[in-house]
């Protein structure tokens, strides 16, 4: 392990809503960190299941906050940041999703892009949680800047990790992975948090590309790593779907406006219309939930272009069958 005598201090947060076994995996992976200089805080975001309880009886020593209504991604954790705040010794920042498994130096190499390059958001790499079996594989969207300044989102799942990443010293990019992501604690007084009112999705992007605006560069370090289980909160909850895609797509309208300008808007706009029609289509085959997805989307269209924000509709009743909408 390496000597904390000098290291940062980073606090940890890990977000757990009704996903006990994957934060528990998480946790245990994060005994095993190389790094000394660290502190825990789980956060439950007020999860209906027996969450709490098994968390504790399995990491007893380890800070557990409870939420007092699910607050999303950014609210979540925010509740962390509170209490990082209060450390006078608190330098960095990391949010880490609780459906990853670290490696014992994923921190390590994350703290020295800091130690590199100073004040800045930095955010590792999630690949795919059977990349060990084989060649790594990088499960994520990279927010680029072209040559032009503009911004292009690339999809690189399962994409081969050494074909991205000839060399592995960290570099600019527009975004980061909010599964991943290091925020040290002066950026934070100085330019607040992420935007919870996003509730979910798109809100690390908007924060990478706000504080870019403020002059505060996004570092992508590729020999931090995490393995990652996708969508792991909502992972054998199909009926989760329709309200998923309705923050998905009222984020993608929002974002548009807010950072990418009038022609990408339009585009993104025409789009989200024509996976609605898509939708209704597949409804003919597919039944009630692809006909349920196509009126989410239709909501999140119109809350995006309204900028209507915050927690629309809460994932917690979704999965109380009596809630109908």
């Amino acid at each position: 392990m390496v000597c904390s005598m000098s290291l940062p201090k980073v606090y940890i947060s890990v977000l757990n809503w009704n996903g006990y076994e994957q934060t528990i995996r998480c946790l245990h992976s994060l005994k095993h960190l190389d790094y000394a200089n660290y502190q825990v805080i789980v956060v439950d975001n007020d999860s209906h299941d027996d969450s709490v309880d098994r968390i504790r009886a399995a990491f007893p020593e380890m800070k557990l906050l409870c939420a007092d209504t699910n607050r999303g991604y950014a609210g979540g954790n925010e509740i962390a940041l509170k209490e990082a705040l209060t450390d006078p010794e608190a330098e960095l920042f990391w949010i880490l999703n609780n459906d990853t498994i670290v490696r014992p130096d994923t921190l390590t190499t994350l703290v020295e892009g800091y130690q590199q390059h100073g004040e800045a958001l930095y955010g590792g790499i999630p690949l795919d949680e059977n990349s060990e079996n084989g060649e790594w594989r990088i499960q994520m969207n990279i927010w680029e800047i072209r040559k032009d300044g503009q911004y292009q989102q690339r999809g690189l799942s399962n994409y081969p990790f050494s074909q991205y990443f000839p060399t592995t010293e960290p570099r600019i990019v527009a975004g980061l992975s909010g599964s991943t992501l290091m925020i040290p604690v002066s950026v934070a007084r100085k330019h607040g948090f992420i935007d919870t009112s996003f509730f979910l999705y798109s809100e690390e992007i908007d924060y990478c590309l706000r504080l870019r605006a403020a002059g505060i560069n996004s570092y992508i370090v590729p020999k931090s790593v995490i393995f990652h289980v996708n969508g792991g909160s909502r992972r054998d909850k199909p009926e989760l779907k329709p309200v998923i895609i309705y923050y998905q797509t009222r984020a993608r309208l929002v974002l548009a406006h807010r950072h990418f300008g009038g022609f990408t808007y339009m585009t993104t706009l025409l789009k989200q219309c024509f996976f609605v029609i898509g939708w209704l289509v597949s409804s003919l085959s597919k039944g009630k939930l692809a006909l349920k997805s196509a009126y989410f989307m239709t909501l999140g269209i119109r809350d995006g272009v309204l900028n209507r924000m915050g927690k629309t509709f809460a994932p917690e009743n979704i999965l109380n069958t009596s809630t109908k909408f």
